[in-house]
């Protein structure tokens, strides 16, 4: 296993693109510990109603403020040879998925880490066949197959200036090429 030491690796994309498979297969090659969208999320689902739509603003108050002890503890008490790779569902009209980016970032600065945006796009009809795969529904992850057609209709992932980033279409790599690719850029950047 390589070692690449104090990065932070943000996996963005719409539900179903393979963004926590991405970073399981990346925590293999390297030692990146990670923290999954509904790591966070998932504290606070199972004791709410998910049926109410959409959910109570109280929700998204709750799992921010997990989100919070969890970067404060990155920043301050982890060590500094840590890596991180995050994975979220950001759109770029969400305030809320702009501050929650920043967020990300700035823990970076905080901790002097190499900081590594990456935005994973795939075709509405690819993601309708990923969405629904075993497990998913077993994470409190959306299972809905008409979901990625309407979103893609609806929503555009956050975009970012940031000079690291990575935009990247998944569309017909397999999760251990998606890998390697991101994996690539971020070793070019760690040794720059």
């Amino acid at each position: 296993m390589r070692t690449l030491e104090n990065i932070i690796l943000y996996l963005i994309g719409f539900p179903g693109v393979g963004k926590l498979t991405i970073a399981k297969i990346l925590a293999e090659k390297v030692h990146f510990r990670i923290i999954d969208n509904h790591y966070i999320n998932n504290v606070i689902f199972p004791i709410v109603d998910m049926k109410a739509t959409p959910l109570p603003e109280e929700v998204w108050i709750s799992t921010r403020k997990i989100r919070d002890v969890i970067l404060e503890t990155i920043t301050n008490v982890s060590p500094k040879a840590y890596s991180f790779i995050f994975t979220n569902v950001l759109c770029e009209d969400n305030a809320q998925d702009r501050q929650i980016f920043e967020t990300i970032r700035r823990t970076a600065e905080a901790r002097d880490a190499v900081f590594v945006p990456v935005r994973l796009h795939c075709d509405p009809h690819e993601n309708a066949r990923r969405i629904v795969q075993p497990g998913r529904r077993e994470r409190m992850k959306m299972t809905n197959s008409d979901k990625p057609h309407q979103i893609a209709a609806d929503e555009t992932l956050l975009k970012t200036d940031h000079s690291n980033l990575l935009d990247l279409d998944v569309t017909h790599l397999s999760a251990e090429a998606v890998a390697d690719v991101i994996l690539a850029h971020v070793s070019k950047i760690h040794n720059a």
